[in-house]
């Protein structure tokens, strides 16, 4: 049954990459109905955090913090903290996409603090963005600034170029929003060198 639920799930993968969201759901549901009868705890939590991504891609948000606190709570009590930081990512994301900033920023807050304690740098470095981020909505841009700041030593340091495309975008919002042109020029440009090196 283990090796079914893995196929199931294996399946859901390739049709979530897809985007045939659908599909995606069906088979992660028939992965995690094999888990729990089986009581494999932890990867019952994976398939509900897979879950909870296919309703965001969906725009299903109450469905997918649904999912997220199942997974989350799961990783609690299992003492998984990477994918503990991940759900809670994930439900701050829900929040964003809700237009709940400050709810988002707490949960982002949650994942950072776990970063942190576990040596996690790359995931602490998108905790911080992530924070960057739901502060720019709310026009905090000095403190955004600082959020930002500080995931772009991360990445620069760890050399991880998805999160420094993300960072650089953050730093083009922040510093256009503020009615930086200048600066916004610049890392608009820097961030068009950089996703031409992720190419070449």
């Amino acid at each position: 049954e283990k090796l079914v639920g893995l196929t199931y799930k294996l399946i859901g993968n390739s049709y979530y990459f897809n985007n045939e969201n659908s599909l995606a759901l069906e088979f992660y549901q028939r992965a995690l109905r094999i888990n729990e009868k089986i009581k494999d705890e932890e990867t019952a939590a994976d398939l509900q955090n897979n879950i909870a991504l296919v309703y965001i891609s969906t725009n299903n948000l109450d469905s997918a913090l649904l999912n997220l606190l199942k997974s989350a709570a799961a990783y609690e009590r299992l003492n998984k903290p990477r994918k503990l930081a991940n759900s809670l990512l994930n439900m701050g994301e829900v929040k964003d996409l809700s237009k709940l900033h400050i709810e988002a920023i707490e949960y982002y807050q949650k994942a950072l603090s776990i970063n942190q304690s576990n040596g996690l740098k790359l995931q602490e470095g998108y905790a911080l963005n992530n924070i960057a981020k739901s502060l720019i909505q709310i026009q905090k841009y000095n403190e955004a600034e600082q959020y930002c700041t500080k995931a772009l030593n991360i990445a620069l340091k760890e050399k991880f170029k998805p999160l420094l495309v993300n960072v650089y975008n953050n730093l083009y919002t922040l510093n256009k929003e503020n009615k930086k042109f200048t600066v916004a020029l610049l890392y608009h440009e820097k961030l068009l060198d950089l996703k031409d090196s992720l190419f070449d």
